[in-house]
């Protein structure tokens, strides 16, 4: 939970609905930290378009039913959930891979969106949803500006239907 998304969805009477994460229901709590080109493969793919699938699914039962979606927020750094940046590798030539001993810890963000943030707005378009909101708020400092991002997000959700 991050206290302050919470507070401020409860200041200004928004719901919210924890989407799964899919690091986490792919490999577990127990994962070592990876870049986006880690996720990048054909089979985490299609767990995310899974999930993707089953938020817009929920985001449409929300519509039919009269609820307004303020939009979706995502994590910025992320290498699946970042919106406006994820974890990338250090340099192209990085070598991913092997033994978790041979592993180089070197990441940096880069302006690319995450693994299944891609994913999501694919499955939104494909959906004629693409009015969904997507908001971001980052993970870490170096992510962007969390005071910010808690800002934007709130602007959002201080707004009349």
């Amino acid at each position: 939970m991050i206290r302050e998304i919470v507070d401020l969805a409860l200041d200004n009477d928004v719901a919210i609905y924890q989407m799964p994460c899919p690091e986490v229901s792919y490999l577990g709590s127990m994962r070592w930290g990876m870049v986006k080109r880690m996720y990048g493969n054909p089979m985490f793919r299609r767990h995310c378009r899974r999930i993707a699938q089953q938020v817009c699914d929920q985001i449409q039962t929300y519509r039919d039913n009269g609820h307004e979606v303020k939009g979706v927020v995502m994590r910025d750094g992320s290498p699946t959930c970042g919106l406006k940046c994820a974890a990338v590798e250090a340099d192209a030539g990085q070598v991913w891979g092997g033994m978790v001993w041979h592993a180089s810890p070197l990441q940096r963000f880069a302006e690319t969106e995450g693994v299944y943030t891609e994913e999501l707005k694919a499955e939104l378009a494909a959906r004629g949803m693409g009015d969904v909101r997507l908001l971001s708020l980052p993970e870490v400092p170096e992510a962007g500006s969390i005071p910010d991002a808690l800002a934007e997000i709130g602007k959002v959700f201080e707004r009349s239907p």
